[in-house]
């Protein structure tokens, strides 16, 4: 609704839900002529059969060919049969929606999951060590488009990589997914041993202990450091971060970012993001475009990174790229200047 008031589109929105009620409209009215059809069809023949019965019955019982009594009950026989056969025929409809919608839960059911997650074997240590040869990945629901198409790198324990690349060029699909439940209660979901110390101590680095405090559902940029401390409660050897700080204004941003600096020293980090002040402070930079990489290095070492970056980080790394260049060449052509002085006073 909140999308909807902020374009103005609410007649929009009306219309197209008329529509649709014009569409669900038409296809009952279809079914209730189809029904009415049906039962106009289905009392006329019954009255027809009764007429015929008690015109064939009369003659017989007149002819001394069958006892009144037996016409009566004969014909009170044929009432009972005709209630049965008419239930049946009103119960038909439904029991022919239920027979389809089983047919959906039994293809669920049947469903067998193509990997399993019941394993019981761990490796003995986990140092972080993360190596990607050759990944080709597509969706699912595309498997004739691949994200990735055969990318290498690896991510080295103590390290910060960062993932730059346009939207859409295959870096990564997370999003801050809550429940609905309590900020508590996201932070921790599925640890069962957590102590409210460590959940608080979470909740302050990723500056999200104001929503914790007051126990409200978490909204807006608020998701995304609830999301942050629900890693960071874990303690995790490797931690990937995707946009973890696009919501988030600037003073949240610095607080977020200052606690991020201070834990990844000890971790793999794997950064996504589209902002140099994220990224500036990354020991390594794949640039992914098309879904391969094309490109790897430092910050100043990479010539197309700031390319894909938002309009204003560009200018930012362009700048100061810009200065770096201009102040080099300057000490040059300072150099070479005093050189020619001296020749001159040769």
């Amino acid at each position: 609704m909140r999308t909807v008031r902020s374009f103005a589109n609410e007649e929009g929105e009306a219309d197209t839900y008329l529509s649709k009620l014009l569409v669900m409209f038409q296809l009952n009215k279809k079914q209730a002529l189809a029904y009415a059809g049906y039962m106009w069809s289905s009392c006329i023949s019954e009255l027809a059969l009764e007429i015929a019965v008690l015109y064939y019955g009369g003659h017989l019982v007149v002819s001394g060919q069958m006892s009144s009594g037996s016409l009566i009950s004969f014909f009170i026989y044929m009432l009972e049969l005709g209630e049965c056969l008419e239930s049946i025929a009103s119960v038909y409809t439904g029991l022919m929606q239920g027979v389809g919608a089983a047919e959906k839960v039994f293809e669920y059911l049947d469903r067998e999951p193509k990997h399993r997650a019941d394993g019981t074997e761990a490796p003995d240590t986990c140092s972080g060590l993360v190596e990607f040869k050759d990944i080709t990945f597509a969706y699912p629901t595309r498997p004739d488009t691949d994200i990735l198409k055969g990318v290498s790198f690896t991510l080295r324990p103590g390290e910060v990589t960062a993932v730059v690349g346009p939207s859409g060029s295959g870096k990564s699909s997370c999003e801050p997914v809550l429940f609905a439940r309590t900020v508590e209660e996201n932070i921790t979901y599925g640890l069962s041993d957590v102590s409210m110390e460590a959940v608080e101590q979470a909740a302050t680095k990723a500056n999200a202990h104001e929503c914790w405090r007051e126990r409200h559902p978490a909204v807006g940029g608020q998701k995304q450091r609830v999301a942050i401390a629900r890693a960071l409660v874990r303690n995790p050897r490797v931690l990937i971060l995707d946009e973890a700080t696009s919501a988030l204004d600037a003073d949240s941003e610095h607080i977020v970012q200052t606690a991020l600096n201070s834990i990844m020293q000890d971790h793999t980090v794997l950064v996504i993001a589209h902002r140099l002040s994220t990224v500036e402070k990354a020991d390594n930079i794949i640039v992914i475009e098309s879904g391969r990489v094309a490109e790897q290095g430092s910050v100043l070492g990479i010539e197309t990174g700031a390319e894909v970056l938002n309009p204003t980080q560009e200018l930012s790394w362009k700048s100061d790229g810009g200065q770096r260049r201009r102040r080099r060449r300057r000490k040059s052509s300072s150099s070479s200047s005093s050189s020619e002085a001296e020749r001159n006073m040769r």
